[in-house]
């Protein structure tokens, strides 16, 4: 059995939602990790697309692109409600896969820790510590976001047009 601590419990003082501005056509976004509710309904859906034969493989996939905006529009905020999935439907696929990927990544759904994922989670949670450093230390505001002094969209904090 593994061993737990009363402070593995305490999400009060370990967890913030996870949420990244997004800015596409002229508006302001919120990409939010997925709830419990969100996080069943995409995998639902994803069970939901799956063919598989008495043996347990998998046949075919139809639908999977649909449980993908699904995902999209449960995490994609405007204001206080969620963007509605006809409207993440009309949005270009470059911009629906990114968002799909990043709501996956934050909401830890079908988490994969491979070295790679890893070390890019890693630098995305160290860009964020250094921008709570800085807001909290207002000597440094002036300084660059990166270590080599250029700008970066790596870790997908806006979407531009």
């Amino acid at each position: 059995m593994t061993d737990f601590s009363p402070q593995d419990f305490n999400f009060d003082e370990q967890i913030e939602l996870n949420e990244i501005p997004v800015k596409w056509g002229g508006e302001e976004y919120i990409l939010r990790e997925a709830s419990g509710d969100a996080a069943a309904k995409y995998q639902n859906a994803l069970m939901a697309s799956a063919s598989v034969k008495e043996d347990g493989s998998i046949t075919s996939l139809r639908g999977l692109a649909d449980a993908e905006m699904l995902l999209v529009h449960l995490c994609i905020w405007k204001g206080d409600k969620n963007v509605p999935l006809i409207e993440v439907k009309k949005w270009p696929s470059r911009i629906v896969s990114k968002l799909y990927e990043t709501a996956k990544e934050i909401s830890e759904i079908d988490r994969d820790d491979s070295l790679e994922t890893l070390e890019k989670k890693r630098e995305r949670l160290d860009k964020l510590i250094k921008e709570k450093k800085e807001k909290s230390d207002p000597a440094k505001n002036g300084q660059s976001d990166s270590m080599d002094g250029s700008e970066s969209q790596e870790s997908g904090d806006t979407l531009g047009q």
